[in-house]
């Protein structure tokens, strides 16, 4: 086993010498004893004030493997790098998407790398470069480490889902919205799910249920591409359809059982271009944000807009299925037509 042993006093600026030359064996621990810290190399190397010996005497207990990428960056970051790292990110399919701390920046490649170690699926990370924006709610993505690419295919629900994450807005976290969903459909029904982005309701929807014909409109042409696609691959072209176009617009599509508006931050204001695509016993699933608090709020909301377009609704159910940011919430509100 081939070691640096270094006097304790300088064994912080020998660490960070063997690491910025690669050179630091991550399948052995770095050990001391009273006067020395023993740094396992993967060859033998100059190091300043170090010893490099490869006799058997050298004890190195071999690394466990980490859990979590704080633990698989202890010894890379020191305590302070490490009180700034956001250890949760998103994963789709095969891609990572992190956020980093500002403090951070200098050190995003080598904690991407490390990502990539400890999580053998993982083959491309890429970080937050901005928050969700535009028409398109689109989000701009950084490449750190890995494949160069930001495609990825995600399996959920009994079905394959193909995008690009910087030019399609999509959430792996509500797989189980759209599964919650798909119990509710009833045989023979007629879906429309405006803002339907790369189809994931859509394609969710038409595989899991005996649903009549699920119409997904999406005005984004790059989310409409990947619709095309999903609907394709997953060979639902008899049930299911991706239309590119503006929601306002569906009514011109016909009328249809049930509505779904997974646009939580300004639905409400395209719930009148749904009504005019709803019938009578129509059931819409709006999205909206706010705290719990609020939700009544946004329920007033919705009953005041159908009044002034003369329909009567009875809300039947009022689903939390995801959280924006402290104490506020994503909220889906079902309601009915009467």
């Amino acid at each position: 086993m081939i070691a640096a042993k270094v006097p304790k006093k300088h064994a912080q600026k020998a660490r960070e010498e063997i690491i910025r030359k690669n050179l630091l064996n991550k399948n052995y621990k770095i050990t001391s004893d009273k006067d020395f810290v023993y740094f396992p190399l993967t060859e033998k190397a100059k190091i300043k004030n170090a010893q490099i010996t490869s006799k058997r005497g050298t004890k190195l207990k071999k690394a466990e493997k980490p859990r979590n990428l704080k633990q698989a960056l202890k010894g890379v970051l020191t305590k302070k790098e490490l009180a700034h790292l956001k250890t949760s990110f998103d994963v789709v399919g095969s891609i990572a998407i992190m956020e980093i701390d500002p403090a951070l920046v200098p050190k995003e490649k080598t904690i991407a790398q490390k990502l990539l170690e400890i999580n053998p699926a993982i083959k491309t990370v890429l970080k937050k470069a901005g928050a969700h924006e535009g028409r398109f709610r689109t989000q701009k993505l950084k490449h750190l480490a890995g494949k160069r690419t930001k495609e990825a295919c995600v399996r959920e629900n009994n079905v394959t889902l193909c995008l690009n994450v910087e030019k399609v807005y999509f959430s792996v976290r509500l797989a189980t919205e759209r599964k919650r969903i798909a119990s509710l459909v009833n045989p023979g029904e007629k879906v429309l799910v405006m803002f339907s982005g790369c189809g994931p309701y859509t394609c969710v929807i038409a595989k899991n249920t005996q649903a009549k014909k699920v119409v997904g409109v999406e005005l984004n042409p790059e989310a409409h591409k990947y619709a095309q696609l999903n609907i394709k691959q997953n060979k639902l072209e008899e049930k299911a359809e991706a239309v590119l176009g503006d929601a306002r617009e569906s009514h011109l599509l016909g009328k249809f059982d049930r509505i779904l508006m997974p646009l939580p931050k300004s639905a409400e204001e395209f719930l009148d271009a749904a009504l005019l695509a709803a019938k009578s016993k129509t059931t819409i699933h709006l999205y909206t944000f706010g705290s719990e608090e609020e939700l009544e709020d946004r329920k007033k909301q919705v009953r005041q807009i159908c009044r002034q377009h003369g329909k009567r609704i009875r809300i039947i159910h009022t689903e939390r299925c995801g959280q924006f940011s402290p104490k506020v919430y994503r909220w889906c509100i079902d309601f009915r037509l009467l």
